[in-house]
């Protein structure tokens, strides 16, 4: 059944492969002589024309982000070859480029691929979720990164431009409104202030009207959006050839989140009273007394505060440009989580979590003429932070009480308590050298060494003596310092074969920070330190523009993968309790295709495709001395490594009249089935589908739009996400119902 189900897979998408490949060649001469679209990408630190770069990147618009209702980071992974990525119900993101990521959602840890905004580092998980508004474009850059960007960047990197001051006035309104996330208004103004001075203000409102989760047999609603945002930026030229740019910015989340789903396989329910399974319906929210007598609280609420800003100076110089960036940012969360799915509280988190960060880069681009380039710069950075988890177990607790007493009756509901602080130092110093060998051939050599150190105080705490007995107390303590350095290489060589061809290969690596994990175990065994992890990647690939207005680009690569980290499973006397470890060794081979072609006067085509093979090599065989709940075997799948995902986006625009213009689109997107964590037979996610709809018209001479769109338009009920709970069900998260929306957009 399964040999039958992945031919089938294959013959499907072989068929959409030519039929993609073909219909870009096929272009007519009309589409010769059209206009090509030339994508400027600042990936290696100076602008660029994406088809000249030697990287494999996937690059959105302005335009395309607001085509394709992306609205926050997660959205990227429906419509770029080879990115997975996940969210759990407090809004803590996980991102996975070709395999590389994290499955951790603790607020110290963060993903191996790096999160860049305006070439800032959000340093946790939680900063990593927030709204895409007034953007000039997002870069997503795959392989190894660690040269130019640092730390955390194994799997690659993501980078998000803000759009800038601009010399002419100039603004923008859109409203926009859908049936799961309600109302949505943006807007923004921009223009010179002064001869010097120029500045720009965005704000996003985005509230929904009752949750899209209908709450059933009592319970209330959730998935209800209530995020406000604001940005603003200030450009001026203080002296000639001095550039300073000044951004503030800030996001308050107060909405409630969507809820886990789970299942009964255990046929237990009922028991002693107990409700184990949900709904299981994506747009019912089955949650119970979830969190009652907490705050008053009955739903997975969020309320996030994140505020910061960075200073950028750029100098133009006899010896190049120079440019420096400082960094300041903060966040303060405090959310639930229906952690077990259950309508019942039985083993559910509250997550506080503070964040407090600084950044300073300093850097020169010099250009060295017909030798190539050179980049040298400096990193400092420092983040402090703050995580406070409780396991919340309210009838767990009433459960196992004397009878005749139920200890949320007199307010006791959290059964343990982790109190956490970890202050990061980083310094790193790079080069990037490009040398040009011959007019066609190009030599890349750059190297970072980086240079951390952490500390960590902290303990997991039993406030009730439900783990330990007797009136509770401290089940685990730590107070630790690591001090660790690296050093990041790439080698590069490129070659041109004509201005429609750019050939080349490159060996990379890069590295993953270790991190203390500090989750709320009930367990001492499932705390400690985890080294970093480390990965070499080979690759080589090609970008090609066929008939003047078919742009085709491809890669293969095979990475080496040592010392993985990774959430694992390990037996206590409380169940399985998930952990931190590392994998000692791993592989991950797969390549890439990303067609864009403009076919005749009237039709666009998007095409990509991602195949990964991501396995363990040499498995643990404990975790600091603890055996895993389920062995690990060699050549089990890493997590979130989707076998194949491709994608697919068609536009065709058509003049109604002589000021107004139509635009048709139809996207869809496949991603294999994936596991989420593993050993645990129950972490793996549905095969995702998603069809999506646009229809638009435009004035331009008014300078209005308007558009209705579409997306699950199938309304398919697919699991993204799936993990075993402690009572050996299956908790998960559904895709979102079919949501229909319209927006009205005026601009000047």
């Amino acid at each position: 059944m399964f040999q039958e189900c992945s031919r089938t897979k294959w013959v499907l998408l072989a068929n959409i492969g030519v039929f993609a490949v073909s219909t870009a060649i096929a272009s007519t001469a009309q589409a010769q002589e059209r206009e090509s679209n030339i994508i400027v990408v600042t990936a290696q630190k100076k602008e660029e024309n994406l088809s000249n770069v030697p990287v494999a990147i996937t690059a959105f618009s302005k335009e395309a982000l607001n085509e394709l209702q992306i609205v926050e980071p997660l959205g990227l992974s429906g419509q770029t070859p080879g990115l997975a990525t996940a969210l759990n119900s407090v809004g803590a993101p996980s991102y996975s480029i070709r395999g590389i990521g994290l499955e951790d959602f603790i607020g110290n840890n963060t993903s191996g691929t790096a999160i860049y905004v305006d070439e800032i580092f959000p340093v946790s998980a939680a900063m990593q979720s927030f709204r895409l508004f007034d953007l000039e474009r997002v870069e997503v850059l795959k392989g190894p990164q660690g040269t130019l960007y640092g730390r955390n960047s194994t799997g690659g990197a993501i980078n998000f431009i803000t759009a800038k001051p601009t010399e002419t006035l100039e603004g923008y309104v859109s409203l926009k409104y859908n049936t799961l996330d309600g109302a949505d208004l943006t807007g923004a103004i921009s223009g010179p202030l002064s001869e010097q001075a120029r500045g720009r203000v965005a704000v996003s409102y985005q509230r929904g009207f009752g949750g899209w989760q209908t709450g059933v047999n009592g319970s209330e609603d959730a998935g209800e959006a209530d995020r406000l945002s604001g940005r603003a930026h200030l450009a001026f030229d203080p002296a000639e050839g001095l550039e300073v740019l000044l951004t503030v910015f800030g996001e308050r989340d107060k909405g409630v989140n969507a809820t886990w789903q789970a299942d009964d396989r255990v046929g237990f329910d009922g028991f002693l009273g107990i409700q184990l399974s949900s709904t299981q319906r994506a747009d019912e929210a089955d949650i119970g007394t979830f969190f009652a007598g907490v705050d008053g609280v009955r739903a997975p609420v969020n309320d996030t505060v994140q505020w910061g800003g960075n200073l950028r100076f750029t100098a133009q110089t006899p010896i190049g440009e120079i440019t420096s960036i400082t960094g300041w940012q903060t966040l303060d969360r405090d959310a639930y989580d229906n952690n077990d799915g259950s309508p019942a509280t039985l083993a559910d988190f509250r997550f506080r979590t503070e964040v407090v960060q600084f950044s300073q880069e300093l850097r020169l681009n010099a250009d060295l003429g017909d030798i190539g380039s050179l980049i040298l710069g400096a990193v400092y950075g420092r983040d402090a932070i703050e995580v406070t988890d409780d396991i919340l177990a309210t009838d767990t607790l009433n459960l196992f009480a004397p009878p005749g007493f139920r200890p949320s009756d007199f307010g006791i509901e959290v059964t343990a308590t982790a109190d956490t602080r970890q202050v990061t130092k980083s310094f790193g110093i790079y080069a990037h050298s490009e040398w040009e060998l011959t007019d066609a051939l190009t030599f890349t050599l750059a190297g970072r060494y980086t240079d951390e150190s952490r500390s960590f105080v902290g303990d997991v705490t039993d406030n009730t003596g439900f783990i330990i007995g007797g009136l509770g107390g401290v089940i685990v303590q730590s107070d630790d310092n690591e001090k660790e350095a690296d050093f990041s290489w790439r080698l590069g060589l490129d070659y041109k074969v004509n201005d429609d061809l750019l050939i080349y290969g490159s060996v990379a690596t890069g590295f993953k920070s270790g991190v203390f994990y500090s989750g709320a175990v009930p367990d001492p065994l499932g705390w400690g330190y985890v080294p970093p992890e480390e990965l070499t990647a080979y690759e080589i690939g090609f970008k090609a523009r066929v008939l003047g207005s078919t742009q085709i680009n491809a890669a293969v690569f095979h990475y080496q993968y040592d010392d993985k980290q990774s959430a694992i499973f390990i037996p206590t006397a409380f169940g399985p309790v998930s952990t931190l470890a590392t994998i000692p060794e791993s592989k991950v081979t797969g390549g890439e295709l990303e067609i864009a072609a403009q076919i005749g006067d009237n039709f666009d085509l998007n095409f990509g495709f991602a195949y990964l093979d991501a396995e363990i090599t040499t498995p643990p065989n404990d975790v600091r001395g603890v055996p895993i709940a389920l062995p690990l075997l060699r050549g089990d799948t890493l997590t979130q490594s989707p076998e194949l995902s491709f994608n697919i986006r068609a536009q065709y625009h058509q003049q109604l009249s002589s000021n107004l213009n139509g635009t048709a689109q139809i996207t869809y997107s496949y991603t294999d089935d994936m596991v989420q964590f593993l050993a645990d037979p129950l972490s793996r996610s549905d095969q995702i589908h998603d069809l999506g709809l646009r229809f638009s018209i435009e004035d331009e001479d008014a300078g209005w739009s308007l558009a209705v769109f579409a997306q699950n338009v199938l309304d398919k009920e697919d699991k993204t996400f799936a993990y075993g709970n402690l009572f050996g069900n299956q908790t998960f998260a559904l895709q979102r119902p079919r949501m229909v929306g319209v927006e009205f957009r005026i601009s000047h």
